[in-house]
């Protein structure tokens, strides 16, 4: 008889629950006097839920701590979670629901999605972007990010190319972002230092990853490049793996590697690839951990500090200056956040972060990588 796996069980209940709460809190309701009320428009469902997912839960989860600091009630502020299952339509359909309620904080991911709302949304309301596109808080006055900030990532791909020398390059895009990445940072670079590339692209749904292998193969490059969401870049590296490409620290990945860890992969099996990691990965934050796990019945990544660290935020900014703009976010950093040390750019409104570039050590634990020699 097959053991029955309640913790898989329980996980799947209180994400039910949860999206029943997401279903619910989205119904039109009438604003009350000093209520704050917070839209989401992002992925719980899909695949990219699973940067989504942790992030509202993190958001959810640092509103109610922050207010329960600042000795307020709970329903001072209501949160109108929505999924949006990472799909650009669809989070245009959500936003038009939620604009029914009179919200004063906006907050939407992935990266098609935001950009599917971005200029509906009011332009004296704060839009919180999940998204890793490098410029995209300048896009509009009222757009801000506290998350990892991608023009640092821009340096840290640089840092590593310079330090393998390398003579060709092979570059992997999976996505729509990631192959702008690719053209617009990547590319220039390597044209600049008159180094040799080959660029492989694909979308999601992409299945051909053996294909994609043989081709980098019979490249033969110094050194791999590979950027794309969490399921095909996991698909990505185990197949180059397979056909003994990754060794001797050859590979560069971005932030989405660490959410391997979340798809239950054993990161031991993953040696050699170097990759953008933040400073909450390489530091121990057991209270929140073991409250975000007793809450979730699920370990926090870092997009749940991030999001948690926003959440809590928005309420100190709303509590000191009465509302929350970029300027009311940005007078309260410096803060020391779950997430590290958080200070914004004010002309960016973007997070001016420590990123590091990471590698696994022998238990699969995140440590900062040094080329040889330093």
């Amino acid at each position: 008889m097959k053991k029955i796996n309640w913790k898989s069980i329980v996980g799947w209940g209180v994400l039910v629950v949860f999206i029943g709460c997401v279903l619910y809190f989205n119904q039109p309701q009438e604003k009350k006097d000093g209520e704050l009320v917070v839209a989401t428009n992002l992925p719980l469902t899909g695949p990219v839920a699973v940067i989504g997912e942790p992030y509202a839960k993190g958001i959810e989860m640092g509103v109610k701590d922050e207010l329960k600091a600042q000795d307020l009630p709970e329903n001072s502020v209501r949160l109108l979670m929505g999924d949006n299952q990472g799909k650009a339509m669809t989070a245009a359909t959500l936003f038009r629901q939620q604009e029914l309620n009179d919200y004063d904080v906006y907050i939407a991911g992935a990266t098609d999605p935001v950009y599917a709302i971005m200029n509906e949304v009011k332009a004296d309301k704060p839009l919180f972007t999940l998204a890793l596109d490098e410029d995209i808080t300048v896009k509009r006055p009222n757009n801000i990010r506290i998350l990892i900030n991608s023009a640092l990532s821009r340096n840290k791909v640089y840092e590593f190319i310079k330090a393998k020398n390398p003579k060709k390059v092979a570059i992997i895009a999976g996505c729509t972002s990631c192959q702008k990445f690719a053209n617009t940072v990547v590319i220039p670079y390597l044209k600049k230092h008159n180094i040799d590339y080959y660029v492989e692209s694909f979308e999601f749904g992409y299945k051909e990853f053996r294909t994609t292998a043989l081709k980098i193969k019979q490249y033969n490059p110094d050194i791999i490049l590979a950027k794309a969401y969490p399921a095909e870049l996991l698909r990505t590296i185990t197949t180059l793996k397979e056909y003994g490409l990754i060794n001797n620290d050859n590979t560069w990945t971005s932030i989405d590697f660490i959410d391997f860890f979340d798809m239950g992969e054993d990161m031991k099996k993953m040696n050699n690839v170097i990759f953008d990691a933040t400073e909450y990965n390489l530091s121990s934050n057991a209270a929140f951990e073991k409250e975000y796990q007793e809450r979730y019945n699920k370990k926090p990544n870092f997009w749940a500090a991030y999001g948690y660290d926003t959440g809590r935020l928005i309420v100190k900014a709303w509590v000191k200056s009465g509302q929350v703009t970029p300027e009311s976010i940005i007078a309260q950093t410096p803060y020391d956040g779950v997430t590290g040390h958080l200070v914004m750019d004010p002309k960016t409104r973007d997070l001016i972060s420590t990123q590091i570039l990471g590698t696994l050590d022998e238990s699969g634990h995140v440590v900062e990588w040094k080329p040889e020699g330093q």
